[in-house]
This record gives structure tokens, sequence and C-alpha cells, in this order.
């Protein structure tokens, strides 16, 4: 179902700072006759990571951003946390305190709470990592879901990864068919 309205949002940001998932900083909401209305801190110099991962970024840099957005995918999902829009395009990698970078997910106003998650809902988040990371090395997404599951990847495995690339095959049919 289509999600009208900044409360959907503003409520997922403030699961999201619960759980601990790095996202934007929310500022103020309001709604009036119909109408709302979210507004957020400031996420200046900020670049997503599909931009960055099709650019240049050196192997450390890549396999940094490979481990803390599984960090937070991992974080996510187990706080009952779906995002529904999970592409590398809405994480941005943010300037921090004294030269360092931190990653957040942004884009929450489809993103949903469900206790225990369902499994569907986990792939599909994962389909779309995988979809959006389809420049990168097959390693570098087989790492992800290492860091991801937080152990090394064995037989048992194989059915998810195959659900996970049908997946985002589809999803790939599906933009090419509507030009997204």
């Amino acid at each position: 179902p289509a999600v009208f309205g900044a409360r959907p949002e503003w409520e997922s940001i403030l699961k999201f700072h619960a759980a601990g998932v790095p996202t934007v900083i929310p500022v103020a909401f309001g709604e009036d006759e119909g109408h709302s209305w979210l507004l957020l801190e400031g996420l200046e110099n900020s670049q997503d990571l599909l931009d960055l991962t099709q650019l240049t970024a050196d192997g450390d840099e890549l396999r940094r951003w490979t481990r803390e957005l599984a960090e937070i995918a991992a974080r996510m999902h187990a706080a009952g946390l779906h995002h529904q829009d999970f592409y590398l395009n809405h994480v941005l990698l943010c300037p921090g305190e004294s030269g360092t970078s931190e990653l957040r997910v942004i884009d929450l106003g489809r993103a949903r709470e469900q206790r225990p998650l369902n499994l569907r809902w986990i792939l599909k988040d994962l389909s779309q990592l995988n979809y959006s990371a389809r420049h990168l090395p097959c390693s570098v997404r087989l790492r992800f879901l290492r860091n991801y599951l937080g152990r090394p990847l064995n037989k048992s495995d194989r059915r998810m990864i195959w659900w996970l690339q049908r997946k985002a095959e589809q999803i790939a049919r599906h933009s090419a068919k509507h030009r997204l």
C-alpha cells in the first residue's frame, strides 16, 4: 500500500535511532489539514554509496563500507526493522568529526517494524542491496553477506544466495521495463 504524509518517515526515523541504526537527525514534524512536513538536520558534503562505489573506492575503503553496511543491516533487522527501499543510493557516507566518516541510512518513508521480522522482508532488503551493488565484484557482495551473517558462508547458505540473486534479477527486469 502507498504511504502518504511525513508521519511514517518521522516514526521510522525515531525507531531507527532507538535501535542504534545511523540515519538522519530529525528536527521537527508537523501536520495540519491533510498536509504534513518533516524537517531534518542537513547532511552537507555527503555522498551516496552507489555513486561512491561506481566511481573510485580503494580496496580498504570498500572493505570498510561493506563491513559497516553489513553491521547496519544486521542491527536494523535484529531490531525488527525493514527498509523496503534498501538500495546503495539510500545509504550516505557523511563526514564526521576529526576527518572520520560514517554511513547513514536515509529515505525511511516506507520502512516498517515487525517483530519478529519475517524472513521475506530480510531477503527483500538484502536483494535490493545486491541489485544496486551488481556493478561490484561477486567477492565484495559475498563479503557483505559473511559480515551480515557474522560467520563464514557454508553449503546451507546456497539457497539464500540463489534467492538473493534471483530476486535481484527480478528487480533488474522490473527496473528496465519501467525505465527506473
